[in-house]
């Protein structure tokens, strides 16, 4: 089953793990670095109203070009995301 799972994820596919009908894990394929992601995390880096650390900028680069959320637990990563318009999720542990 899991081989099965990763298989339709590997293909493109977002397969959506549910537990008692809530949303528990999805799965996608890797996304790739690309130059542009670099290009635009330098500039991230070189603002002066964020503060990001290299990798930090480019997972908000992927996050911007795949218009995805950004979930972290990072407050300081969540408050730059927002100042640049990347939707952000602060995840807080339990």
């Amino acid at each position: 089953m899991a081989s099965t799972l990763l298989d339709l994820a590997e293909s493109g596919e977002e397969v959506v793990v549910t537990r008692h009908g809530k949303s528990a894990v999805r799965l996608v394929a890797e996304r790739p670095v690309a130059v542009a992601d670099l290009s635009a995390a330098t500039r991230y880096i070189r603002r002066f109203d964020t503060v990001l650390r290299t990798l930090d900028a480019i997972h908000a680069a992927i996050a911007a070009r795949e218009n995805m959320t950004l979930a972290t637990a990072d407050v300081r990563l969540a408050e730059a995301a927002t100042i640049l318009r990347i939707s952000t999720e602060l995840v807080r542990g339990e």
